[in-house]
């Protein structure tokens, strides 16, 4: 491979293969010059899909039917195109109609794009004059013409006839259209006006770049909601699980003031104020934790969990102790307030240790 051409631009650009026709190697060589997306079209994506997506570039794969897509959403797609059997050139044999929601409704949420095309015919007819590899399930849809008029139903004795094949080479030597494939989709019907080829791949460019882009946006999510190498979700984690700590030290601060003071009933409210403001950061802590860290440190998302469910336990005998002044409860007050404070200093140490990792 050595086309200049991604050098003259600045905008993304894609490049696009056929599984079961490209080597690893040939991909490898296209993603060393930085392509925004590679696509793969008519074939099993699986081998293929780990290089590309290794190599941090977008993977759309083209499907033709269900089989396909779920092979598509195994190997990791980020976009899936469900071409039907309207399409232009080669393809499937499953209209788009039933084809796309059946689609959508399998691979939700990655993003489904359709890829759809009367006077045109589906055939392997021109495959076969053509001497053409591809595939018997995928065959090509082209206008009608002369050739395949004539061979039409006739694909066997067709590929027994090598001077037909010969023929068919020599005619579209001479571009002559009676016999030259143009391939085209049933939606050649609905073209009423022509535009120039900058307007229409104008057009292509900008609806693929939302489709890139917003396929991007989403794995960029997932990325940072999932992702052990997340630092701002574990930064969240840190500063909240500080605060729950200051408001547990705290606590206890208060609770030492309103053990010995006259205005007894003033510190006991600024307790339980701080006691809801505790039992408030404990449970963000712990979703925050649950939500973003658990595939980095189930540690820090169970140990979150177990400081929530200490802490409402222990606001709970607070609540009793000076509310309804049963003393005997402080001997699991204390305690309890002891090893709240050690889980929060081990929760703070370990999520330096992991802020540390990312």
């Amino acid at each position: 491979m050595n086309w200049p051409g991604h050098r003259q631009t600045n905008r993304p650009w894609g490049v696009g293969f056929l599984p079961w026709a490209v080597r690893p190697e040939t991909i490898a060589r296209a993603l060393d010059h930085g392509p925004a997306a590679v696509m793969l079209s008519f074939g099993d994506p699986s081998p293929l899909a780990s290089l590309i997506r290794d190599a941090g570039v977008l993977l759309i794969v083209q499907v033709t039917d269900l089989e396909e897509a779920q092979r598509a959403l195994d190997a990791g797609a980020d976009v899936i195109v469900a071409q039907g059997t309207e399409a232009g050139g080669h393809g499937g044999r499953r209209a788009t109609l039933p084809l796309v929601p059946a689609v959508v409704d399998l691979v939700a949420p990655v993003p489904v794009l359709a890829a759809q095309g009367d006077d045109t015919e589906r055939s392997r007819v021109l495959d076969i004059a053509r001497d053409g590899a591809w595939p018997d399930r995928y065959t090509g849809r082209a206008l009608r013409n002369a050739y395949l008029e004539r061979w039409r139903d006739r694909e066997d004795e067709l590929r027994r006839d090598a001077a037909a094949q010969q023929t068919f080479r020599e005619a579209a030597a001479r571009e002559d259209l009676d016999v030259l494939p143009v391939w085209a989709g049933e939606g050649v019907g609905l073209v009423t006006e022509l535009h120039s080829a900058t307007e229409l791949v104008t057009t292509l460019a900008a609806d693929a770049e939302h489709a890139i882009t917003r396929a991007y946006l989403a794995r960029i999510r997932e990325h940072t909601m999932n992702s052990p190498n997340s630092p701002g979700a574990v930064r969240a984690f840190s500063v909240l699980n500080g605060l729950t700590l200051l408001g547990v030290l705290l606590q206890a601060v208060w609770a030492g003031e309103f053990i010995d003071r006259t205005d007894r009933a003033a510190w006991v409210t600024v307790h339980e104020i701080g006691a809801f403001v505790v039992v408030v950061l404990a449970l963000v802590t712990a979703v925050v934790a649950a939500a973003t860290l658990r595939r980095a440190s189930s540690a820090l998302a169970l140990g979150a969990l177990a400081q929530l469910v200490l802490i409402v336990v222990q606001t709970g005998l607070g609540e009793a102790i000076t509310v309804g002044g049963v003393d005997g409860l402080i001997v699991a007050h204390v305690p309890i307030a002891m090893l709240i404070f050690g889980l929060g200093i081990y929760l703070s140490i370990a999520g330096a240790q992991l802020r540390r990792r990312t």
